[in-house]
């Protein structure tokens, strides 16, 4: 069996500054008072409880932070697909591909997310930050690709959680550049066997 596990936010969907405006909520919550933008893009990181520590929020609870986390989500729950997505999952999808998600977002935002974007249909399995460890934590891929020739699977996502996950897994993955606020320099020193800068580029990176 062919697997490719997606990413969500900022690989399958546009919701970066949904997130955002999401963690701001969040962060001003735990604090008692209004946090700025400004401050929300500095100390922002895919790696949850790592933000969290960047805003010196208390952690002795993750899973309170994140059940919180989910709830704000599914309330800012919008996005909608990159450009080529579409096409690059139904060509995937034709080609005898299994197609999964592992994201560090909860799982019913996650659905609502997929669902008005018009691509949860395309998916056979998701591993959520509700469902397992969350990422960097490679538990969640574990979970997804469970008895599966690691040759033959490839992750793609837009941050350094992902390709870390990834590695530790020990499965090739692709560093997704297509989003708004994707950078190479944002992937620290985890670097992806592949890097692409359009959706549909990924074709290009499948060698089973």
């Amino acid at each position: 069996m062919k697997n490719v596990v997606f990413d969500c936010d900022g690989t399958l969907v546009s919701s970066h500054e949904a997130l955002l405006l999401t963690l701001k909520q969040l962060v001003s919550e735990e604090r008692g008072v209004e946090v700025s933008m400004s401050e929300v893009r500095a100390k922002y990181d895919a790696d949850m409880l790592r933000c969290a520590k960047n805003f010196d929020l208390n952690i002795e609870n993750p899973e309170r932070l994140l059940k919180r986390w989910g709830e704000l989500s599914r309330l800012s729950a919008r996005a909608a697909a990159y450009e080529g997505m579409s096409e690059l999952l139904e060509t995937l999808e034709s080609r005898g591909y299994r197609l999964l998600v592992w994201t560090g977002r909860d799982r019913a935002s996650t659905l609502e997310l997929l669902k008005k974007a018009d691509l949860l249909r395309f998916f056979e399995e998701l591993c959520c930050s509700d469902d397992t460890t969350p990422k960097p934590h490679p538990a969640g891929l574990a979970k997804l690709l469970v008895g599966e020739d690691k040759s033959k699977c490839l992750h793609i996502g837009d941050s350094y959680t992902d390709i870390q996950g990834a590695k530790q897994y020990g499965i090739k993955s692709v560093g997704a550049l297509w989003g708004e606020h994707a950078e190479k320099s944002n992937f620290g020193r985890f670097i992806p066997e592949y890097w692409c800068d359009k959706p549909l580029e990924i074709l290009n990176c499948l060698e089973f």
